[in-house]
């Protein structure tokens, strides 16, 4: 099976300040909660340049979350390295540990499982020292060291952080919360992965029930659909997997970036189905759009588990 990631965190809102910033954040926060980006980026790139000192490293930190949902990752890493450097100083573990986080997350969406994983460790480690164990931060940083288990096939050692992790997250914020959603999805993706297709669809339809309710055009809601697409083809079921299929690449194309690394990566996944309902022509076609779009983001973005033959 070919395995591939989209991390799936939520930005960390940061608290309220001077009205010109907090504006601009609390903009933005909303913005990429539905998908919407573009959007805000532009909203946080002007709550940067409203930041005073202590707001400046949280702000930076929720920038570089959307440019790594819009496929930026060099902006993204700028925006992370900057805002870890401000953190390394100012005595607030919680804050480093969110940036290290999500520069893990940064890390993995890469393919660089090894360098996100002492990434993972290390905000464990400061969010269990101040938290405890059982607290919904500490359950997110579990999914992200799930995240890095399951890239290094670990399968035993990744299935209970992600037990761990929904137990968690389902008792702090109940099980129609994204965060819970998130941690399905890529559950999902480990049945999938060996072999335990009946164990994924459940989590597989929750995770895409929760984004259904948020947006319709939301960018996850895409990947999720895409990953019930080749379950319905690896069952049989041609015409629901071609209806998931159309869905997912439709909020693609409303939602994204023009040749946006999701999109190349999904119309991947389609070309394998039209190929293998006999759809030589359209195969060709949309395989070829699919690699000239993952050959602009250097081919190494991937969303979650897929049925193409391994990359």
């Amino acid at each position: 099976m070919n395995k591939a990631w989209y991390l799936l965190f939520s930005i960390v809102l940061p608290v309220a300040g001077k009205p010109a910033w907090d504006a601009h954040s609390l903009q933005g926060a909303a913005l990429e909660k539905q998908g919407r980006y573009t959007e805000a980026a532009r909203e946080l790139t002007a709550a940067v340049q409203e930041a005073d000192e202590a707001q400046l490293p949280a702000t930076l930190d929720s920038l570089g979350v959307v440019y790594r949902e819009l496929g930026n990752w060099a902006e993204a890493e700028r925006c992370y390295h900057r805002a870890i450097g401000l953190l390394e100083t100012a005595s607030r573990p919680l804050d480093l540990a969110t940036a290290l986080q999500n520069f893990g997350a940064l890390r993995l969406v890469q393919g660089r499982p090894s360098q996100a994983e002492p990434l993972y460790r290390r905000a464990y480690g400061l969010r269990v020292q101040v938290l405890g164990s059982r607290d919904p931060l500490v359950g997110l940083t579990m999914h992200g060291l799930a995240e890095v288990a399951h890239d290094r096939q670990r399968y035993e050692e990744a299935e209970e952080l992600y037990r761990g992790a929904a137990k968690i997250l389902e008792s702090a914020y109940g099980p129609k919360s994204t965060v819970v959603a998130d941690v399905w999805h890529n559950w999902s993706a480990l049945y999938r992965e060996t072999k335990r297709d009946e164990l994924a669809r459940p989590l597989l339809e929750g995770a895409a029930g929760v984004y259904e309710t948020v947006s319709p055009l939301h960018p996850k809601l895409a990947i999720i659909l895409r990953n019930l697409a080749e379950l319905e083809a690896a069952a049989g079921h041609t015409a629901r997997a071609q209806e998931r299929f159309d869905q997912s690449l439709h909020i693609c194309e409303v939602s994204l970036p023009a040749d946006h690394p999701q999109t190349g990566v999904i119309l991947q996944a389609y070309a394998k189905f039209l190929q293998d309902t006999h759809r030589k022509s359209e195969a060709k076609a949309v395989g070829q759009r699919a690699r000239s779009i993952l050959a602009k983001n250097g081919g190494a973005y991937a969303v979650d588990v897929s049925a193409l033959v391994r990359r």
